[in-house]
């Protein structure tokens, strides 16, 4: 996420009078400090439920500033009018052998059931106007594997890590 992922063409909203339906709103970088204190506490709940795998290096204190400066997204989700949860990404890992482009879903979070598949297909409809062929979500959690193939992602790769940390004695 080295580069700038500079402003969508549009917002991508669902119509918000439909009972039941989901809306997406994108969070601009001066949309976050009003947001922050409904976007912290499920930040702060994904990292405490990843870090077991010692994979998560960031804080919630890295995710507000790539949010503030525009180096990652947030999508909220809205259903019925009401906040729900959101997803933050920004730029996938580019494979430097090919020119396909990938949007990276970061952080997902939400207290309603249905949200990322509510918002998914305009997260979809936004990354395939910008110019991305695919989204790339990884995770350290078990139950990810079964819920990604469900929305329809499927697995690329595994990655092993084997700590080589010097041994206290």
């Amino acid at each position: 996420m080295a580069d700038k992922l500079g402003p969508p063409k549009r917002v991508y909203e669902e119509p918000e009078d439909k009972a039941g339906e989901w809306t997406a709103v994108l969070l601009r970088p001066f949309d976050i400090p009003l947001w922050w204190d409904q976007l912290e506490p499920g930040v702060k709940k994904v990292r405490e439920k990843s870090s077991h795998s010692g994979a998560v290096t960031w804080k919630p204190e890295d995710v507000y500033a790539y949010l503030r400066v525009g180096q990652a997204w947030a999508y909220i989700a809205l259903k019925d009018g009401k906040y729900a949860g959101f997803m933050i990404g920004g730029k996938a890992r580019q494979d430097p052998f090919s020119t396909v482009k990938g949007m990276l879903i970061w952080i997902a979070w939400s207290q309603t059931r249905g949200a990322m598949e509510g918002i998914l297909p305009i997260i979809e409809q936004w990354a395939r106007d910008a110019g991305y062929t695919y989204l790339e979500m990884s995770s350290s959690r078990d139950g990810w594997e079964r819920r990604a193939k469900q929305i329809g992602f499927r697995m690329r790769e595994r990655t092993y890590v084997k700590s080589i940390r010097a041994k206290v004695q």
